[in-house]
């Protein structure tokens, strides 16, 4: 559009059922913790992704939803470390309804002291539930805290506590001049449309709200690491739990692909290498997994395993480490490739089998690729990863002196996790 928002329409009337996706380019990535001169807004993009819904200059406090709701539709959101996301499932007729809602609270949401107070205390619980008390959470936290130094990946999706406890109002009314533009968003509808009929309404809505040109302001790489980084955490618990992280490459490079695949070979299922080996046969740990998360800037590679009672977790940790050594040292089977490209092609036709998944899933890919036409691409780039690329992969990132652990150890009067 005018304004440099990108639309982009998807036309399918198999049901009278329309998905609005709007995505904005900002995260946790964007925000910055406290320093000697000014207190830290990390937490930010997720408590904004909570005020949205609190009532803009046409629709009031908790009308959003209940209109929504009142036509037969839903509505969620989402924040990552790269993006904040939005979107309503709702009847072909309600869609004038929902532009008009939608672009109102893009140009107009209501700021005030008793919103933000109410809002920030949310985030405060949910951080308390989701982290502090949480083993899974507090992992996750100490985690990227210890594997990133530099960048802003090193601190949480919800912000540190000491942060939410100083952002103030003035800081959410510049956070939100600066980011929630149509410049700096995507907005994908899905369903049953009419293309030049659609671009008429958006034209009408959103084509007066002004021009807001953007610099991506981060530029901090992370360092390599000058070795492997061991983390241990006492806690009341039942299980003995690790989870680790190699330092991997960014969402857009040529490596991706190829990391996904070691992703299914090593933590896919009950045939992959990991489980295979670790839970079925020594049966040494109660589940494993691994993932590698995309991000416009270098991520992590995950792995985390629970290890059994009785067994000791560095004797699980030794196995798992041959099964990287092996992927390293030896080229995998052709079959095993294979299985692991139909897996993922497989995973991505089933995300964009229904209008939610595709609207998100092709606002990640423009997010992280900056070209949206990449999803029609990565099954391609899947099938062309070679035997080679797995194994070159495997030798640049899963290296022991490129991964951080963290290690849970119970304590003697157990617990829950």
């Amino acid at each position: 559009m005018s304004n440099g928002m990108l639309v982009l329409i998807i036309e399918d009337h198999s049901l009278p059922i329309v998905c609005y996706n709007t995505t904005f380019k900002v995260g946790s990535r964007n925000e910055y913790q406290k320093t000697a001169q000014s207190h830290g807004i990390t937490g930010m993009s997720h408590l904004f992704e909570h005020m949205m819904f609190n009532g803009s200059k046409k629709y009031g406090e908790g009308v959003f939803d209940q209109l929504l709701e009142a036509n037969g539709g839903n509505s969620n959101a989402w924040t990552s470390k790269d993006m904040t996301s939005y979107y309503e499932v709702f009847p072909t007729d309600c869609l004038d309804l929902v532009i008009d809602m939608e672009s109102d609270r893009m140009a107009n949401l209501s700021l005030t002291k008793k919103m933000f107070n109410s809002e920030r205390d949310v985030v405060k619980e949910e951080r308390r539930m989701s982290i502090e008390n949480s083993i899974p959470g507090t992992m996750w936290e100490t985690l990227n805290k210890n594997a990133f130094t530099k960048h802003p990946y090193h601190w949480p999706v919800v912000g540190w506590m000491e942060d939410l406890n100083e952002i103030t109002l003035s800081d959410c009314k510049s956070f939100y001049r600066k980011y929630y533009s149509p410049s700096n968003a995507i907005l994908i509808i899905a369903g049953d449309v009419v293309y030049p009929n659609v671009i008429d309404k958006l034209e009408s809505a959103y084509g007066s709200m002004p021009v807001a040109k953007l610099t991506d302001s981060q530029s901090i790489t992370e360092p390599n690491n000058d070795g492997e980084r061991m983390v241990e955490i006492h806690r009341p618990a039942e299980l003995e739990r690790w989870l680790m992280g190699y330092l991997g490459c960014a969402g857009n490079h040529r490596d991706t692909a190829t990391l996904d695949i070691i992703q299914q070979i090593m933590g896919d299922g009950d045939s992959s290498r990991l489980v295979k080996k670790l839970v079925h046969d020594s049966q040494i740990a109660i589940d494993v997994s691994g993932t590698f998360h995309w991000g416009i800037d270098p991520d992590l590679f995950l792995f985390d395993f629970r290890v059994r009672p009785g067994i000791s977790g560095d004797r699980v940790l030794g196995q798992f480490d041959k099964q990287i050594d092996r992927l390293s040292e030896t080229l995998v089977s052709p079959r095993e490739l294979q299985k692991a490209k139909n897996q993922l092609a497989s995973q991505l036709i089933f995300e964009m089998s229904t209008l939610l998944g595709k609207s998100t899933e092709i606002s990640n890919y423009y997010m992280i690729f900056n070209d949206y036409q990449m999803v029609f691409n990565m099954i391609d780039r899947y099938m062309n990863v070679t035997r080679q690329d797995v194994l070159t992969a495997a030798q640049t990132y899963l290296r022991r002196d490129n991964r951080t652990i963290v290690r849970v150890i119970p304590e003697k009067n157990g617990g829950t996790e």
